[in-house]
């Protein structure tokens, strides 16, 4: 026997309602084909999916499975009829937009409102959250791209890097006053504030590296967040390695001191979006960022 979209319709429905009399009304059948339909795809399954009693209709672990499961190719279906709306269309449509905050004093933004004006008619709905959490949202379809650092992704996650920017020594300006530019000896002088890895893994292992190719083992005082880190180094707690641009945000009281040759390293701003879609507008849309971000490779 074969796979049919009506067993895994009929098998979604009632995954939903635990009740065959509300299941079959919904799918406009009644309850005996409904039935039917339910033990055809266990027998194609191999194994029970429901647990019936007089009382009662509930998923068994393997029907759990097949849930959840059917649940993801579902939305994915939904995501691709709006990518083919929104493709057909010549203007319009709307694009949900994953931002890390840093991204926030980046050129980036530029490009974003770059895009706004070219594009008036696609309404972009900007959902600010960590990188480590964008994966999750494209694949759940929740966004349409990330605006993200380059962590770790699986293979159906594309990354298109759209800004470099130097790493520099956030210090109140009093201090930075000494430095022209900073070594990774004369960092360690100073209380470190590191990353907390679980939020920000991308900038630990960046700075981790760092150190490590200078042949250098730092102590951190605390551990911390964006933009935290920041508020912790105009206390005076220490200092920290964080985006150049990312001082602009406190340039009344901080100073990014630059990095010397030996020491000097880049971080990365990508843009993500799931293999699987090809949507015009986020095609266009990356498109335009490449464009005007101001980013050269």
């Amino acid at each position: 026997m074969k796979l049919e979209l009506r067993h895994l319709a009929a098998f979604y429905v009632l995954a939903q309602e635990l009740h065959f009399g509300r299941a079959a009304a919904r799918l406009h059948l009644s309850p005996p084909p409904l039935s039917k339909h339910i033990k055809q795809l266990e027998e194609i399954a191999g194994v029970a999916l429901f647990t019936r009693t007089t009382r009662a209709v509930k998923l068994t672990p393997a029907g759990a499975i097949m849930h959840a499961e059917l649940q993801e190719i579902f939305n994915r279906l939904e995501g691709m009829l709006r990518s083919v709306r929104d493709a057909s269309q010549s203007n319009g449509g709307r694009l949900a937009i994953g931002l890390t905050p840093t991204a926030a004093s980046t050129p980036v933004i530029g490009a974003l409102l770059k895009y706004r004006t070219l594009h008036p008619d696609v309404q972009l709905d900007l959902q600010e959250m960590n990188s480590v959490e964008m994966e999750d949202a494209l694949k759940l379809l929740r966004i349409d791209v990330a605006l993200m650092r380059p962590c770790a992704v699986s293979p159906d996650v594309v990354l298109t890097t759209v800004h470099k920017e130097p790493i520099c020594a956030a210090m109140r300006k009093e201090s930075a006053l000494l430095y022209g530019t900073i070594s990774a000896d004369q960092l360690l002088d100073h209380p470190l504030i590191a990353y907390e890895k679980k939020v920000s893994p991308y900038f630990g292992s960046l700075i981790e590296r760092m150190f490590s190719n200078a042949g250098k083992k730092p102590a951190y005082i605390q551990e911390s967040r964006l933009p935290t880190i920041l508020t912790l180094v105009e206390a005076g707690v220490g200092i920290a390695l964080v985006p150049a641009s990312i001082i602009k945000t406190r340039q009344n009281i901080l100073v990014g001191v630059p990095l010397d040759n030996t020491t000097s390293v880049m971080a990365e701003l990508a843009i993500a979006r799931l293999k699987t879609n090809q949507n015009a507008l986020v095609q266009n849309f990356i498109g335009t960022l490449l464009t005007y971000s101001g980013f050269v490779e």
